[in-house]
């Protein structure tokens, strides 16, 4: 499938411009947090997640921070060593709240 895509010129055209999407829209999403929680009054500085690339987002927060996440709120972060967020497809950009 992958040089099926690849070496078809108008099909890795359409891929490209999908990929392309995608990484928009992930980077919209992380813009779209950071502001948000700016909003909301959080003091820290989160801008550093609007630097980050790729689908996990290293959140800076501790293993007790992201206990009450879970716990509290339903909001799943991995549980490995730097807890980083899963910045997907599956977030709706609209549920992210401004303000």
């Amino acid at each position: 499938v992958v040089m099926t895509v690849l070496n078809d010129p108008e099909l890795h055209a359409i891929w490209e411009s999908e990929v392309k999407a995608m990484c928009a829209r992930i980077n919209g999403m992380r813009t779209r947090f950071v502001e948000t929680l700016k909003a909301k009054g959080v003091k820290r500085d989160f801008s550093f997640i609007t630097r980050q690339r790729g689908m996990f987002s290293f959140s800076g927060l501790t293993k007790d921070q992201v206990a009450v996440l879970r716990d509290q709120y339903g909001i799943s972060i991995l549980e490995n060593i730097d807890h980083r967020l899963v910045i997907d497809a599956t977030i709706i950009i609209e549920h992210i709240e401004v303000a």
